[in-house]
């Protein structure tokens, strides 16, 4: 039940007449909506009194809002803002009966999801919190900047500091923040303790601090820095590999989406639909950091977009991507990738220089023409069931970046040629692999669901020869391939210790006993279903199983993003 104001957003009129019957009403959570008209007091489910409830409210009326002392806030969870909030107005709740200390600074704006824990929360003037905070105990000062995703316990933080988004501090350290401190994403205080950072600090990404340190003044530590002594005021704790990227790259750079920037319309193109392709929805936070100088480059040659998202790039090093027709600098740290422009950063730091060769230029424009297709084929199809003659086995799509990767990599280690190389995907579904092979080889695909054939043969690009057909694997000639490609999932039979020794699996692997020797099949991602029952088998050995004794693994060192897949050798 609700009861909603239709006067003056008092605490009384909320609760109206049964204020009379309950002697306080206690609220566990605090709900600031700005969408949120009139205030409004909901009990918990089941509750027959008017205890436990949420009330929901808006920035605006509470800042105007009168408790008497009916509300206790003693037990209160958390404050939260779904939808985010902006402050005109200074919010200031500190009542001893309320047992609530909650004091938000004029100008304030908070992003979607935060989360206040307890309630005890105080910030100055001019603040910006991002989206999916969590805080707790905390007290931050006038002007700061707080990162989305950071969780803070316990801290306190001076004028004018900023924290990268994805900040860590745990819930056993003491941290306080001096004023006008830089500290960039990844940050992370860990152990009991308490943790001073002097006034004037720089800290790189990714840094790691043990409670019980402190950090003099001015002092500058560098990215993915593990401190666990104190340093003295204006110190360096650095290396090239691991420098400060706020004090090699003074300018500012975006933390809006890569599509947001000033991109030409062709660019914004191909990004947002390579995001659909990959079907990751948080790429765009993980490309976000792109300087306008990198925007420029991007729009004058795209490929250097594509270049860093479809080649092994080392990582946490500034390598200098050069195109047909421009150049930038990128560096990546895990998913985080960011953008530079060709002489942003100082030559010192940049380890590695990478010119694009006019035939890869060429492969990766061809695949950008080829997304809108994958995109097409996607929307008209649905993924269903797949009878391969033993049972009923899920259609598992692959993803086309890993396949391009993959193809890349092998085709430069074994010598692939468009016109040599002879190219089968078992299963071919939509024809995406087949697709994207035709790149690296001559590219054929045989599927078994009539429907997933159609649908691929109606997509397939004018002018392309890929050989799409319809029909059992079991049925056709496989000797005069060179590769085999089979991303599936392989029954299991179930046990003390699973098996992948199937007889479907022992039904293709006297198929792939056709194929002559020296050729090569490659097994798609196979056992991570086991891995939550504490079973962890890799591809190479489960593709052991599979194949037995008519291939052997081939050793290498598969890029990131890849190398959970299988390569073997035909004896």
């Amino acid at each position: 039940m609700s009861i909603r104001v239709k006067s003056k957003p008092t605490a009384t009129a909320i609760v109206g007449d049964f204020v009379r019957t309950a002697r306080t009403i206690s609220v566990k959570r605090l709900v600031i909506d700005p969408s949120c008209k009139r205030p409004t007091f909901n009990r918990s489910w089941g509750h027959k009194s008017y205890q436990d409830g949420k009330l929901t409210i808006s920035p605006d009326a509470l800042a105007k809002l009168v408790f008497p002392v009916n509300f206790d806030f003693g037990d209160l969870e958390e404050i939260s803002f779904p939808h985010g909030a902006t402050f005109r107005e200074k919010i200031e709740l500190d009542r001893v009966g309320l047992r609530l200390k909650m004091k938000i600074g004029a100008g304030t704006i908070i992003g979607e999801d935060v989360k206040i824990r307890h309630g005890w929360f105080e910030s100055g003037e001019g603040c910006r919190i991002g989206a999916r905070c969590r805080i707790e105990f905390s007290d931050i000062g006038k002007n700061v900047r707080i990162g989305a995703g950071t969780k803070m316990h316990n801290v306190k933080v001076g004028d004018g500091s900023e924290i990268g988004p994805g900040s860590f501090f745990g819930r056993g350290a003491r941290t306080e923040i001096g004023a006008n401190v830089r500290i960039g994403e990844g940050f992370a205080v860990y152990d009991e303790g308490e943790v001073s950072i002097g006034n004037g600090v720089i800290i790189g990404d990714g840094a790691t601090v043990y409670a019980g340190l402190k950090i003099g003044a001015e002092t500058v530590i560098g990215g993915y820095v593990e401190l666990r002594e104190s340093v003295l005021a204006r110190w360096r704790v650095e290396t090239k590999d691991a420098p400060c990227l706020r004090t090699i790259y003074p300018g500012k750079y975006s933390e809006k989406p890569l599509s947001n920037r000033r991109l030409s319309k062709e660019t914004r193109k191909i990004i947002g639909e390579f995001k659909r392709v990959v079907r990751d929805d948080y790429m765009d936070e993980r490309t976000a950091i792109c300087t306008a100088e990198a925007s420029r480059a991007m729009n004058a040659d795209p490929v250097l977009f594509l270049y860093p998202q479809l080649n092994p790039v080392p990582q946490r090093k500034f390598v200098r991507v050069a195109g047909a027709k421009a150049s930038l600098i990128f560096h990546r740290v895990d998913e985080q990738k960011r953008y530079f422009g060709a002489d942003e950063i100082k030559p010192e730091y940049v380890a590695e220089e990478r010119a694009v060769a006019p035939e890869e230029n060429n492969r990766l424009m061809r695949f950008a023409e080829l997304m809108p297709g994958v995109l097409a084929v996607e929307k008209a199809g649905e993924e269903k069931m797949c009878d391969w003659g033993d049972g009923i086995h899920k259609y598992a799509k692959t993803p086309v970046n890993e396949t391009y990767m993959l193809l890349n990599f092998l085709s430069a280690h074994f010598g692939w040629s468009p016109a040599g190389t002879r190219f089968l995907d078992i299963g071919s579904g939509f024809g995406d692999v087949v697709k994207v092979a035709e790149l690296f080889a001559r590219g054929e695909g045989i599927e078994l669901s009539a429907k997933r054939h159609a649908l691929a043969l109606k997509h397939l690009p004018k002018g392309s020869s890929a050989i799409l057909r319809h029909g059992d694997v079991f049925e056709r000639d496989l000797s005069p391939f060179d590769v085999v490609y089979a991303y599936m999932e392989f029954p299991v039979i179930e046990g003390r210790c699973p098996s992948y020794d199937s007889p479907f699996a022992r039904k293709l692997r006297t198929k792939l006993g056709e194929l002559k020797s020296g050729s090569i099949i490659i097994l798609g991602p196979q056992g991570t279903e086991w891995a939550e029952i504490g079973i962890s088998y890799d591809t190479v050995n489960i593709g052991r199983q599979i194949l037995g004794q008519v291939a052997v693994p081939v050793k290498l060192d598969l890029p990131p993003g890849v190398d959970h897949y299988g390569v073997f050798r035909r004896k």
